[in-house]
């Protein structure tokens, strides 16, 4: 009698022993193919990632050579453009003629500014060409700069 209920016992217990291992099975089948599933979403979202990013650099690849040849044509503009003198004329005497404006009843430092009246000497300044035209071509190189930007922010 007792036989019978040790072989019971122990074919339950064998199959308790499969049923949990069969459940164990399938439970980490499951979590495989969720991680899979992830890992398969993952290399996509890096793939689209490396593309966005290769397209990023051959947009600022394009924007840098066009900023440069811009660069480049300044240069070929500024070598071909002679640098002229410019010369601002003011009076010989600020001082007599804003004593003299003082007296007509205008304004002093307005008198002072105005370049020589007619019959009055006037004195000529530095040659200031040179820093204006260099302003004018670090105006320029700014001007590229930031249309370039402009460009590379509309393409984005």
């Amino acid at each position: 009698m007792i036989g019978w209920q040790i072989k019971a016992i122990a074919a339950a217990a064998v199959l308790a022993i499969i049923g949990g291992i069969l459940w164990h099975d399938h439970h980490v089948t499951k979590k495989l193919n969720a991680v899979s599933a992830e890992l398969r979403q993952e290399k996509a979202n890096y793939a689209a990632l490396q593309a966005a990013q290769a397209h990023e650099r051959k947009i600022a690849h394009e924007a840098s050579a066009d900023f440069e040849s811009r660069l480049k044509a300044l240069d070929e503009a500024r070598a071909a453009t002679p640098v002229r003198s410019v010369r601002l004329c003011r009076p010989a005497n600020p001082s007599v003629s804003a004593t003299a404006g003082a007296a007509n009843g205008t304004d002093a430092g307005a008198a002072a500014e105005q370049p020589g009246a007619p019959g009055q000497a006037t004195g000529i300044s530095r040659d200031i060409g040179p820093d204006l035209y260099a302003l004018a071509d670090a105006a320029d190189e700014r001007a590229a700069q930031c249309n370039a930007l402009i460009r590379w922010v509309r393409s984005r």
